[in-house]
């Protein structure tokens, strides 16, 4: 994406901290966070603090695109948004319920589903 930035805004002299600050900021600022996000995901495989980098992740890293892709193609910025928010909160759902699906199964002692892991 970065490339594709620098080719879009090469032949202009201005940059797309000039004409974009916010977006820019933001996409830099969602970037740092993902790649954190990633790390202590990694780091911290086995632990609890996994579920949550994780979830970081899953809200973070649409959003990284969608602030990079709205950047090049500046007319569609309100669907990139709206798709990144969609998707970031049907992942934050689906992880939610599954869980939920989890701690129902346990503390119910159904063994029907004792495969049901959270994710």
């Amino acid at each position: 994406m970065v490339e594709l930035l620098q080719l879009k805004y090469q032949p202009s002299n201005t940059s797309p901290f000039e004409l974009h600050p916010i977006n820019m900021y933001l996409s830099i600022a969602s970037f740092l966070i993902y790649c954190f996000a990633y790390d202590a995901h990694i780091k911290y495989i086995s632990t609890t603090y996994s579920k949550y980098a994780k979830l970081v992740g899953d809200v973070f890293g649409p959003l990284t695109f969608a602030s990079y892709s709205s950047l090049l193609f500046p007319s569609l910025c309100p669907i990139f948004y709206s798709v990144s928010i969609v998707y970031s909160a049907s992942q934050t759902l689906l992880n939610k319920t599954v869980l939920l699906n989890w701690l129902y199964h346990k503390f119910t002692n159904n063994t029907d589903d004792i495969y049901i892991i959270p994710v």
